[in-house]
């Protein structure tokens, strides 16, 4: 039965069983002209990042470099497949009474929560685009349009058009509310049945896909400075030393590394906690597991994390939607702590809230012992994280002193474990236990920027990376989050307030630091993913509940029937989406950044040339690499990733082609024949690796 038109809302059907589309037919075709539009545009999202035009031709590239030809009727073909995809849902507005009734129960919503939509709607526009990155850069701090950031705007909002029409081709092939209403509930009982399966696949899809990442994309190594340095410091630990003999000329190595030295020490400047764990990953010939088996982890302890605040369903759902992320898949794939620094602090929340609800000693030993390995990994996202916590204690131990005034430090006893390691390898390396190698770095004082300006710009860029971000299929992350928030019937719940404090706590710390955006994404904020996603699951499980249950309400009572069955149309436009967006992130997102690897890895490192040097039967040799090239393995990080430890145990020591490299590394291995990488100038996507040879100019490459 039809309900006329009505203020407020648009013309709707009340009967869930009537819902269907007057021609099956048509509703297929509209489908399919859907899932065309978000192959276009997903299509588009893949090469926006890299698309140029060069002499009346598309091309992908990246500055000189010459990535591949786009046929201008391939890019045509992408641009048409949009525009189908936007025309089929056009004609959903007209032919989808479930699209309509969705769209008039929001408005409906929307009107009579009006001061809460002004604020959700800020919210939104605030994290769609990244004002503050888009006008300036702040490491060469300088101000104008940056054709990069516009790009990664368009690649998140081209995402997200791929989403939402997968999501609304979902919902024409389940034309009938009362059908898919159903099949959502059969799926329903299946998560809240078998738990343990659907929690083991939320921990497996993250671990299986970084890792074929990590391997076959980006050949199981390390690509930038950060990584290459942890990496060198745990092989460093296996070889049972944390610092090494000084080499005389040590800037054939710095700034490929991020290495200090100090009175004869060489070193790395970062903690040992992950350096270690990767270094025994390393050791076993698996480094490309080491990320990756803690991105499962990761999604395992939100589960955990989730139960404290919530019920089954949601934990689960947390879960998946962290193991689904393709965020967390490349968080997995490469060599950076982060990962290693969101399990850390996940399992401390976890393991201190149970504290605070039980008052187990052992949950208090845990949380302490997380937190400790949090401080080795990066003790700077463990102080601004245990910062409301150690309030929280303080309190704990004025209202139950009794329980507490053990627990409290227990939880700091074990800590402190970390915490005194962490200060042990201070004076190893810096000679002083208070300083830390990683303020001698010469990026330090340069990366700090304390000016409210600049740390209010910073606070929204990090808002519009965490949109754009998380869970990877498009816009709308962080503020999918906040609705889930908004929308818990659990807000008051003092677990999650906790939660949330520490979280914005973190975020805000964080913006004191010149991070910005590049390929992986804001790796820095990773452990904000399990609060994302517990407040999405919230959300999600809502919309699945509402989604289930399609109005009967009798025609009689059509106000109580509009919203009903509006309420019950979002819901499974809602769940159609989620499940577009999961397409997207599979078939899009993963995919497409794997052959973007495939063709042209991150920081132009690759394994080419140390795979030459040995074909060429190297040894007892010095290959010199420029610091920065057209193309790889044009870069110096490209041969030191496979370097042991200490440097002169290796057949090859890759060195940087600094002005007078020949001269120190004759010096410094004087029994050791010199190579050089080159490329012509006149064709730079060609190299070899030859004798170096002393004459005019032959110290620049």
């Amino acid at each position: 039965m039809l309900v006329g038109d009505t203020p407020g809302y648009v013309r709707v059907q009340t009967d869930a069983s009537s819902a269907t589309e007057p021609s099956a037919g048509k509703a297929i075709l509209r489908a399919i002209g859907l899932f065309i539009g978000a192959a276009g545009a997903g299509l588009l999202a893949h090469w926006i990042w890299l698309i140029s035009r060069v002499d009346g031709q598309f091309v992908l590239a990246q500055g000189e470099w010459i990535v591949g030809h786009l046929p201008t009727a391939w890019v045509g073909a992408a641009l048409a497949m949009v525009v189908v995809g936007g025309l089929s849902a056009a004609t959903s507005l007209w032919r989808d009474p479930r699209l309509r009734s969705a769209i008039g129960w929001c408005v409906a919503w929307m009107g009579a929560h009006r001061g809460l939509t002004v604020v959700l709607g800020i919210v939104v526009a605030a994290g769609s685009i990244d004002i503050y990155e888009l006008v300036y850069d702040p490491f060469e701090m300088k101000r104008g349009v940056r054709p990069w950031m516009v790009r990664q705007d368009l690649h998140g909002w081209l995402l997200l058009a791929a989403s939402l029409m997968a999501g609304l081709g979902i919902s024409a092939l389940w034309p009938d509310a009362g059908r898919t209403g159903a099949a959502l509930r059969a799926l329903r009982r299946r998560l809240t049945a078998a738990p343990r399966r659907w929690l083991a696949f939320a921990i497996v899809v993250p671990v299986v896909l970084a890792a074929v990442m990590c391997r076959f994309a980006l050949e199981g190594i390390a690509h930038f400075s950060d990584a290459l340095t942890y990496l060198i410091q745990g092989r460093m630990l296996m070889a049972g030393d944390m610092v090494m003999p000084t080499p005389d000329h040590e800037d054939l190595f710095r700034h490929s590394m991020f290495f200090v030295a100090v009175d004869g020490r060489f070193f790395g400047k970062y903690p040992l906690g992950w350096p270690l764990i990767v270094g025994i990953f390393d050791h076993l010939r698996v480094g490309y597991l080491a990320n990756a088996t803690l991105v499962g982890f990761g999604a395992f302890l939100t589960h955990r994390l989730a139960r404290q605040l919530t019920s089954r369903r949601a934990a689960l759902i947390a879960a998946l939607l962290v193991g689904l992320s393709p965020w967390l898949w490349f968080t997995g794939a490469n060599f950076s702590s982060h990962a290693a620094s969101m399990c850390a602090l996940t399992g401390f929340i976890w393991l201190f809230l149970d504290a605070l609800r039980t008052e187990r000693y052992r949950s208090a030993l845990g949380a302490g012992l997380f937190l400790g390995a949090g401080v080795l990994i990066r003790p700077a996202d463990a102080a601004m994280y245990a910062f409301v916590p150690i309030l929280v204690v303080l309190a704990q131990l004025v209202r139950r002193p009794k329980s507490w005034i053990a627990l409290g430090p227990l939880i700091a006893a074990a800590a402190l474990i970390g915490v005194t390691v962490y200060f042990w390898q201070n004076a190893t390396t810096t000679g002083s236990a208070l300083t830390s190698p990683y303020t001698l770095e010469s990026r330090w004082d340069r990366d700090w920027d304390r000016s409210p300006l600049e740390t209010a710009g910073r606070a929204l860029f990090q808002w519009v990376e965490m949109n754009r971000h998380f869970p990877g299929w498009g816009i709308g992350g962080l503020t999918v989050a906040l609705v889930g928030a908004l929308a818990a019937a659990r807000w008051r719940h003092p677990g999650l307030r906790l939660l949330v404090a520490c979280n914005v706590v973190f975020m805000l710390g964080n913006s004191l630091f010149g991070f910005t955006t590049v390929w992986w994404g804001p790796r820095w904020l990773a452990p904000l993913m399990p609060l994302c996603a517990i407040l999405g699951a919230e959300l999600v499980d809502r919309m699945w509940g509402g989604a289930v249950a399609p109005a009967t309400t009798s025609a009689k009572d059509g106000a109580a029937a509009r919203g009903s069955f509006g309420a019950a149309a979002t819901g499974q436009l809602g769940m159609a989406v989620l499940f577009g967006g999961l397409l997207v992130g599979l078939l899009v997102v993963f995919t497409g950044q794997f052959q973007r690897h495939l063709s042209m890895p991150p920081h132009l490192v690759s394994g080419d040339a140390h795979r030459t040097a040995q074909q060429m039967g190297l040894a007892d040799a010095v290959v010199a690499m420029p610091t920065i090239g057209a193309r790889p393995p044009l870069d110096a990080r490209a041969g030191m990733v496979f370097m042991d430890a200490p440097f002169e145990s290796n057949p090859i020591i890759y060195v940087r082609a600094i002005p007078n490299w020949a001269q120190h590394a004759r010096s410094t291995w004087p029994d050791r024949k010199l190579y050089l990488l080159i490329h012509p100038p006149d064709d730079p996507g060609n190299y070899r690796i030859t004798a170096w040879e002393a004459g005019p100019g032959a110290e620049a490459p």
